[in-house]
């Protein structure tokens, strides 16, 4: 009889571990880097962008899943209608806005990365970051394109700063008119049409910079 109910008892530990990891995997599809995603991560983009990749980890667009914890951004939360103590890292409608690379699929939902990283607004860049080394960095923008490299920033920004998205007030509304981007603190994104240098000329560690200046004009 004991037998019996140790059995039991391992089916049922069985059963439910089954189903938390298969619930899990449902919730995290792609959210590591494997050989068929086209996705490659913000550290790998690091490697090479060394200042915009640091400048980014501090930044609220790298930690845009902190947000939806519970108990995080609570007067803003309010504002909106939310509740501040329910958790929504898990809610499909905030991660979309929160996490990079989010698709709906048949049985949930797949993302590559937490928080909003370099692919968001540069595309996935397993295509083009490969052009980038067979070529040198000596590469054209259109080449880039072909292969993946997003340049209209504005879409991409007004895919979540728009009038469906929850907003604090009317200073959090994206106006590409008036709004400046500076995320990678090497370059400054004025309307995403005009590129400036603000760094030290005199820095050694500035290639990076030239790099992109070169080939964003």
């Amino acid at each position: 009889m004991q037998n019996l109910i140790m059995r039991v008892l391992l089916i049922v530990v069985l059963f439910i571990c089954f189903i938390t990891a298969d619930v899990y995997a449902t919730h995290n599809k792609g959210s590591s880097y494997g050989e068929k995603s086209e996705y490659i991560g913000s550290e790998k983009c690091g490697k090479c962008h060394r200042k915009a990749f640091k400048v980014w980890q501090e930044s609220k667009l790298a930690r845009a899943m902190e947000a939806l914890g519970p108990r995080k951004v609570m007067k803003a939360k309010k504002k909106m209608g939310l509740d501040p103590y329910k958790d929504y890292t898990k809610s499909m409608e905030c991660l979309k806005c929160h996490t990079t690379g989010f698709e709906y699929t048949s049985d949930g939902y797949t993302f590559s990365e937490y928080g909003i990283g370099c692919e968001v607004c540069h595309g996935a860049g397993k295509k083009y970051s490969r052009l980038m080394k067979i070529q040198g960095r000596k590469y054209k923008r259109e080449a880039l394109e072909k292969v993946g490299l997003i340049t209209d920033f504005q879409s991409i920004c007004k895919n979540c700063h728009n009038e469906h998205s929850p907003v604090i007030g009317p200073e959090y509304i994206f106006n590409e008119k008036e709004r400046y981007q500076g995320i990678h603190g090497i370059i400054q994104l004025k309307y995403h049409e005009k590129i400036e240098r603000f760094f030290d000329e005199e820095d050694e560690d500035d290639e990076e910079g030239k790099e992109y200046e070169n080939h964003a004009n």
